[in-house]
């Protein structure tokens, strides 16, 4: 924001960091990527917001402890649509948004995916 660049973010819990981005002129967009249609009804806003994008940054996470969920199918299930499903569908439904930044400002356009602290250090 502070070079001129359009920023795009999700959030969903929605901290004061959240109202502070807006107020500087972020597109700051709830996203519940828990479910498949919290995952589409997140493509399909963002695509409201933009036609091209310079790129994607997937950030999202979450970890659950199997002591606090004796579901462990669901809490594997539910890993794996966060960190594996989402950003696999972004990046395909986005696809086309990507291509439009390239195409227009004649440079790549990147995916990013980075990864949180629980690789390093191991969940119990």
């Amino acid at each position: 924001i502070a070079q001129g660049q359009s920023i795009i973010i999700t959030y969903r819990t929605r901290h004061a960091a959240v109202d502070k981005l807006e107020q500087q002129g972020a597109v700051c967009i709830y996203a519940d990527f828990s479910t498949d249609e919290g995952i589409s009804t997140f493509i399909n806003t963002l695509k409201e917001h933009t036609t091209s994008l310079r790129a994607i940054v997937h950030n999202a996470s979450s970890w659950d402890c199997e002591a606090n969920n004796p579901d462990f199918a669901a809490l594997f299930d539910n890993m794996m649509r966060v960190h594996a499903k989402t950003p696999y569908l972004i990046n395909l439904m986005c696809a086309e948004l990507l291509l439009n930044y390239q195409q227009n400002e004649k440079v790549p356009a990147d995916i990013i995916h980075l990864t949180d602290y629980v690789v390093e250090t191991g969940s119990p």
